[in-house]
């Protein structure tokens, strides 16, 4: 290949890894409505769905900064906000409480979204070296013009 056709063929499989990349996650996105988090395995390849795990955010800050100076005032900063570490271990903890937003003694803390878990997140495809091998292999040989520029399928990966 020269470097015209190499330029215009790593454009095309960005693009191209793009569109496939799309297509993939809304079949997972489909499998993971009927509710489970797929995971695929082609031979020498696995591809796995993630989720969102639930979590708490912060939609009034001064809400939240006002009850954390009521009963956690050390875990505030003198620049007046709530120490970003205590906030994310607060959070964690408050999240695995569920909706609504609630301190350990069940009083629901203001300023703060409970959004529960199992949203789509990503997928992401797990190659075994082997395999990259051999797509390495293929495609260093259709770069030096010895194969044929094409996606490598089945029993040719």
């Amino acid at each position: 290949m020269d470097r015209l056709e190499v330029i215009r063929a790593l454009a095309a499989c960005r693009a191209l890894e793009a569109v496939l990349h799309e297509a993939l996650e809304a079949d997972a996105r489909n499998e993971l409505e009927l509710g489970t988090p797929p995971t695929w395995r082609p031979p020498g390849i696995t591809v796995s769905c993630h989720v969102h795990q639930p979590w708490v955010s912060v939609y009034d800050p001064d809400a939240w900064l006002k009850w954390c100076q009521d009963r956690h005032p050390d875990q505030v900063e003198t620049l007046v906000r709530v120490r970003p570490a205590f906030q994310t271990a607060y959070l964690k903890g408050v999240a695995k409480r569920g909706s609504p937003p609630q301190a350990k003694d069940g009083e629901i803390i203001p300023g703060l979204d409970y959004h529960p878990g199992g949203g789509f997140r990503s997928i992401t495809l797990l190659v075994a070296e082997a395999m990259k091998t051999r797509l390495e292999d293929r495609s260093r040989e259709m770069v030096a013009g010895i194969r044929p520029l094409a996606l490598p399928g089945g029993d040719d990966a």
